[in-house]
This record gives C-alpha cells, structure tokens and sequence, in this order.
C-alpha cells in the first residue's frame, strides 16, 4: 500500500479526536487491515468469554469491541517479569526498576553508545538523573517505540526500541486503549499491577449489561468476568499499592493522552511495526 493510499485509510478508520497519521490511528490500522485473520486467532478466547459472562457469541457488535482488545493485548504483552522478557507482536522487553543493582544501568543508549545511566534524561523528565532512572510514562514509551532506528541495546537481550516492567506497561495499555474508544483502569496486588477494562456488550436483543475483562501486559494472560459492582465503586477501585493512584492518574491525564494521540509515526516505523504483525499472523 502507498504512502497516500495508507493515509486514506488511517482517516477512513480514525476515531474521533486522534490526527489519521498519528499513533492510536495506526495500531487501529494494523487490526482493521487484518482483521478477518485476527478475528479467526482470537475466536476460542472471544467466545469462550462470551460463554463465561453468558453475553452473546454471534452478536457482531460483541465481537468488534472485543477482538481488536485482544489483538492491542498481544501487540503489546510480553510473558514473564524477569529482565529481558520477551513476548507479544512487538517482542517489547521487560526491565524491573527501582532495585539493586537496577538492571536499566546495563542497558546502552545507542545514538551515543554509552550506558543508559550516563545518558542524559530526556526533555520534561530532568528530576532523574539519567534516562535509566525515569518513570517511563506512555508518551516516553510510544515515542520510543516509534523511533526509526532502536535507541537502546543490552548484552543479554539485544536491540530494542522501548521497554517497561509492569507499571510503564499498564499506563501505556491504558492510555492507548482510552484513544481507542474503551473504559479502563489499572489494578494492583502486592507489587504487580494489571489493567481491568469494562466493557458493555449485548445479553440479549435490546439488553446490554457490563463486563469486566482483566488484561495482564506482563504474563500474557486475559480473564472475563461478570460484572458485580457499580460502573462508579469499580472506578475508584485500584486495590493497595502506594504507587497505584499515581500510575492512573498519570494513564488518564488529558495532557498524556492528548501527547500520545498526536504522536506521529514515520513511514520507516510503519513498515516496521507492520511487518511484526505480519510475521506473528504467518505462525497461525
């Protein structure tokens, strides 16, 4: 597909708010461009769920809510949170944060081939004394991630264009899927944190109820539930954690996801990113 062409269809597909080159534009792109294969992938989880909250499995407006989720969860999930961890579409790594001896310290800035905690913070994150001690935020997450040429490297893992442990990734996850049309928080028990989304989709004809559906960007796991609580008791609900307010507020600031939604992508990125997907549909 050429340039123009490509962005005639990210317009086409834009939700409203979000520019059709930007960030939320393409990773929507990459299901709607794919998406009767997608949907065939993801069909024994998506009905499955539907059987668990007793929701309709052949309503087709269940299923476009619900598949594109699970393919942004694969996209950006890895599968265990141990330094170096990789998994998912996008093979994003994992990094613990805030321990001794932290293993961001190993990680090699690139661009100028030094450690990354000899490299500079980047630009609004000046409090930290090196880029390996920021709080990656979403908007530091995905403008790496779309770098044209990977920023970071590590002796055990490689070449890579971003990387979280468990909170950046939640915060990420749930400020894209807010551009993308969804309700969601993240949730915390002891030190791990996950991301909860609610959902309304059709019981029946004419009866439409919530469901919860918990979605873990560390272990690759995805659960639905019915849904037993207020939409208003369920917002306020981030479980214990002395971190866990910071991390939502940070995920559902206006100024975070209106940064994100105007992230742009180069060509070069797209390319990039579009070909991880097309390699992880080839293994099905």
């Amino acid at each position: 597909m050429n340039r123009i062409l490509f962005i005639i269809f990210l317009t086409l597909l834009t939700p409203a708010g979000v520019s059709p080159n930007s960030f939320p534009a393409f990773i929507r792109s990459l299901y709607d461009s794919n998406q009767i294969k997608i949907d065939a992938i993801f069909n024994d989880i998506y009905c499955n769920g539907m059987k668990k909250t007793g929701a309709i499995i052949e309503c087709k407006n269940n299923r476009a809510k619900i598949i594109p989720l699970l393919f942004y969860h694969m996209l950006f999930t890895t599968t265990d949170a141990q330094d170096c961890s990789r998994g998912g579409i996008l093979q994003i790594p994992y990094f613990w944060h805030w321990v001794q001896p932290n293993p961001r310290y190993q990680i090699i800035f690139t661009p100028d081939s030094i450690p990354l905690s000899a490299a500079k913070s980047p630009v609004g994150f000046e409090k930290y004394k090196s880029y390996a001690d920021v709080d990656r935020t979403p908007t530091l997450y995905y403008q790496n991630l779309v770098e044209i040429s990977p920023l970071f490297s590590h002796p055990q893992c490689g070449s890579f264009y971003t990387f979280g442990w468990c909170s950046e990734r939640e915060m990420a996850f749930n400020t894209l899927m807010q551009l993308l049309g969804y309700t969601c928080k993240i949730k915390q028990e002891g030190i791990h944190v996950w991301s909860e989304i609610l959902a309304t989709i059709e019981f029946t004809e004419g009866i439409k109820r919530m469901i919860l559906i918990q979605i873990d960007n560390t272990f690759n796991t995805i659960d639905f539930q019915v849904f037993r609580n207020t939409k208003q008791q369920w917002l306020t609900d981030f479980g214990n954690g002395t971190q866990v307010k910071w991390y939502n507020k940070v995920a559902h600031s206006e100024k975070e996801k209106n940064t994100v939604a105007n992230i742009s992508v180069p060509i070069q990125s797209e390319r990039r990113i579009l070909k991880n997907v097309v390699t992880w549909l080839e293994q099905f």
